[in-house]
This record gives structure tokens, C-alpha cells and sequence, in this order.
């Protein structure tokens, strides 16, 4: 009778260790769960347009595009000095830097990037400032914006809030005309 306690006790024992492996697991599990409910939800509500951003990688403005923060700008200022501010942006924004800036009579061509805070992805952000032909707004320029990832297929909606920052910048600084006018 001695022996056979012995040998409950030592099946209690390792049944005992076997219920506290499994409780740590089931405990890992759901907080594993939990953590990446929490990254969807972060990441859920970031994204402006589930049909664009998890099948797109780029973002750009047009005169008649359906999204009005995608449109094109004619601002009050002339190129140099649309240039000066957005240099200024890069200097001053994290994450942003201005990789090359090209002149010429017609239109001018700004080179950036940005860098995302937390994935450190890298976008290329292209401008181009059209001064305003004879017959429009005096001293007014064009402003057109594109953004491409580097990386994947989709960009989470991260190239259009790279336009969106840009166009909120340089509005902060000039006055904007309608592109109709």
C-alpha cells in the first residue's frame, strides 16, 4: 500500500507540473493574441482608404483627383521661395530629408525623402513647381506631389499622409488659389 501512494503522489506530482506548463501557455498565448490585436488595430486605424492603401504603394496629386487633400496646389509665391520653405520643412521635420533640388526655366524639381518613425521604411517623394504662364494669377506656381515606397505592395495609406503633411506645410505659409482660376 506503501509503494502504490508513492505512486499517486508522483502522478499528482506530474500531472501537477503538466497543468502549470500548459496554464503558462495558454497564459503566453493570449497575450501574444492580444499584442497583435493591439498592432492591428494601431495599424487599422491609420488607414484613410482600406481599398487603396493595402493594394497601392504610391500616392500623387492631380487637378481633378476625388480625394481633395490629393489635389494639385497653385499657391501665391513664386518657385525659389516655395523651395526655401520646403527645404526649411526637411530641416526641421524629422524623418524628412531633401535629396536633390533641379532648376530650369519652366519648372523646377525637388527630390525627397521620408523616412517612416517605427519600420524606418524609406518613401520617395518627388515635387515639381510649375510657374504660372502669362494670363494667370501673378507670382502664383503649381504644385504637384508624388510619393512612391521603396518597399512592398501596399503602403498602409503612408504616401498619401506624405502629401498631406507637405500641402498642410506649405499652406501654413502661402495663400492658396483655385486651380480653376
Amino acid at each position: 500500500m506503501c509503494s502504490h501512494s508513492i505512486f499517486v503522489q508522483a502522478l499528482m506530482q506530474k500531472s501537477l507540473k503538466t497543468y502549470n506548463w500548459r496554464r503558462i501557455l495558454w497564459r503566453g498565448l493570449v497575450c501574444g493574441m492580444l499584442c497583435m490585436l493591439a498592432v492591428f488595430i494601431c495599424i487599422a486605424v491609420q488607414i484613410d482608404d482600406w481599398s487603396r492603401d493595402l493594394t497601392t504603394n504610391y500616392a500623387e496629386t492631380h487637378a481633378d483627383a476625388g480625394d481633395p487633400r490629393l489635389r494639385s496646389l497653385r499657391l501665391k509665391a513664386k518657385p525659389e521661395e516655395i523651395r526655401r520653405i520646403i527645404a526649411a520643412f526637411t530641416r526641421n521635420n524629422t524623418g524628412w530629408e531633401l535629396v536633390d533640388s533641379q532648376v530650369s526655366l519652366d519648372e523646377s524639381h525637388i527630390k525627397l525623402i521620408h523616412i517612416t518613425p517605427i519600420m524606418r521604411f524609406v518613401d520617395d517623394v518627388q515635387i515639381i513647381l510649375r510657374a504660372s504662364p502669362s494670363g494667370t494669377p501673378p507670382s502664383s506656381t503649381r504644385v504637384d506631389i508624388s510619393s512612391h515606397s521603396r518597399v512592398g505592395k501596399a503602403d498602409l495609406g503612408q504616401n498619401p499622409r506624405n502629401i498631406y503633411e507637405l500641402h498642410q506645410a506649405l499652406r501654413e505659409q502661402f495663400a492658396e488659389w483655385d486651380l480653376e482660376d
